[in-house]
């Protein structure tokens, strides 16, 4: 089973991800982490990290599937935060195919923008800062929302009240996965 953790920034899926780690035994496709770990030896990739800016589609999903092979991965997966776009998901998605498998399942973490920015101003990560997070935000609303209404569409994705503590949605969450397995 591959399973997507959708939601805004700050929203809860690293916490999630950690948790359905754990009790579903799925490995943890973190993108962010993956992604800042590069950017340390990546100057243009700590740009766009630090402004707040999507990192192309193209560059982003050869990050993604390099990270794959490498590790051999293929299947039970927990994407955390990525595909964010609708190309991006497709790529993923045919890449997957080639090999048997796809996206199962996708859980979109609801968070509303006051509990956000309570959240990210606790967090205090340097692509937390006021700029990058509207900048983020905007992205999410224009490029990931169509990606999550076509995931909707096809019957893959559930919603979550992300705002409650995260047992409570973790619970939910597994309630969901139980019902598509």
């Amino acid at each position: 089973m591959n399973v997507l953790l959708l939601g805004k920034p700050g929203s809860g899926k690293g916490t999630q991800a950690k948790l359905l780690s754990e009790k579903l035994g799925l490995r943890v496709v973190g993108v962010g982490d993956v992604l800042r770990a590069l950017a340390k030896r990546d100057r243009e990739l700590a740009e766009y990290l630090e402004s707040g800016k999507l990192v192309p589609d193209d560059r982003l999903f050869e990050i993604v599937t390099d990270y794959l092979e490498d590790n051999s991965l293929r299947e039970n997966l927990l994407f955390d935060g990525f595909p964010r776009s609708r190309v991006q998901y497709h790529a993923m998605r045919d890449w997957l195919e080639k090999f048997g498998s796809t996206f199962d399942f996708a859980v979109l973490l609801d968070i509303g923008e006051g509990e956000l920015a309570r959240r990210l101003a606790a967090r205090g990560r340097t692509d937390d800062r006021k700029e990058s997070v509207e900048r983020r935000l905007s992205e999410f609303r224009q490029i990931t929302a169509p990606m999550i209404e076509e995931m909707r569409e096809e019957g893959i994705l559930v919603s979550v009240n992300g705002e409650r503590d995260p047992r409570s949605v973790h619970e939910e969450i597994l309630k969901h996965v139980r019902k598509k397995t």
